[in-house]
């Protein structure tokens, strides 16, 4: 598993073992995954700035299918052995 701040932090903030505290970033994650394609399925109106704040949105969408197609097809740092310390569960325990 790699090891990411937002993890130990909910870990810490918790005082839950790592794989709890990963669920609960994921969780989180999916959560605000859900509302921004709730939200840009529904925006109100801008006005004068309905195509700025939908080609904004799009953008935000733009960046987050990029980053997913980066760590799943150009780079290995989310395989295992990937991560710049071999293995970060003997550094945090």
């Amino acid at each position: 598993m790699d090891v990411l701040n937002s993890v130990l932090i909910t870990g810490h903030v918790q005082q839950c073992s790592s794989t709890e505290a990963a669920l609960s970033v994921l969780s989180m994650h999916d959560s605000d995954v859900d509302r921004l394609m709730e939200l840009s399925d529904s925006l109100p109106d801008f006005g004068v700035y309905n195509l700025v704040v939908q080609d904004y949105v799009a953008n935000l969408q733009f960046m987050i299918s990029g980053y997913l197609d980066w760590t799943l097809n150009y780079t290995g740092r989310y395989t295992t052995g990937g991560h710049a310390v071999s293995d970060m569960r003997e550094i945090i325990t």
